[in-house]
């Protein structure tokens, strides 16, 4: 997995679609960050932010997915996809919708376990759900990345093969891909904390902490693109 630090590089154009996707990374940041930092009395103004960011966080997730469908691909000459902000937002809506359906799906479930009133009942099937879809969570993403279909989510013995047949690899993947997260996170929260106890005017402050969150993200992409790409087999995808 040691490659999936140094792999881009390899890409002769890397600089310039890496830079593309920070543009898009650091637009989401400024306008989330500047929308937690406006008085809350300004509420239109803080929709429209969300909103926008939101929207365009649809972008960044749709071209993970396309980083991780041409990884899976294990191509001899590495040549990553480039941002193509139309394509991308449509897969990124795609993965939003279906994640919503997953959700409506369990609530469904949910709903007459939460009506028992029974404390120790709703922590055990919240402790299983996260453990599951936890536990699941990159052989979800990889079959989505590849097939980009809204059905891939309830697809669950294409998923428990997928873990099955990669087993090893798949949960060297995950805990790597965890505790990636986490440092990252922290990172970026040591970011955000320190740019705003520097500086105190909001709109500065976001366009600063978005610039360095957005490029540990950006690396971030590429990195985590190539984790979950090398934590299945591509061929055992049905």
């Amino acid at each position: 997995m040691k490659e999936a630090f140094t792999y881009m590089f390899k890409d002769e154009k890397f600089w310039q679609k890496a830079f593309m996707y920070f543009i898009v990374i650091f637009c989401v940041n400024v306008l989330t960050f500047y929308s937690t930092s406006i008085p809350k009395t300004q509420t239109v103004s803080i929709l429209v932010l969300t909103l926008l960011s939101h929207l365009i966080m649809l972008i960044s997730l749709g071209y993970a997915f396309s980083c991780i469908k041409y990884l899976m691909r294990k191509p001899e000459e590495i040549v990553l996809p480039s941002v193509d902000l139309w394509p991308n937002f449509i897969s990124g809506l795609k993965y939003i919708a279906g994640a919503f359906l997953l959700i409506l799906a369990v609530s469904v479930v949910y709903v007459p376990i939460l009506l028992t009133k029974l404390p120790i009942l709703n922590l055990l099937f919240v402790v299983l759900l996260f453990a599951v879809f936890g536990g699941l969570y990159l052989a979800f993403i990889c079959l989505f990345s590849e097939k980009e279909m809204i059905t891939n989510y309830f697809r669950f013995p294409s998923v428990l093969k997928i873990v099955k047949d990669n087993i090893g690899k798949y949960i060297g993947g995950l805990a790597i891909y965890i505790v990636l997260g986490v440092i990252i996170g922290l990172i970026n929260a040591v970011i955000i904390f320190g740019v705003t106890l520097l500086i105190k005017t909001p709109l500065v402050s976001s366009i600063v902490a978005g610039l360095f969150v957005a490029a540990v993200l950006t690396y971030f992409v590429y990195v985590s693109s190539y984790i979950k790409a090398n934590s299945v087999d591509i061929t055992k995808l049905d």
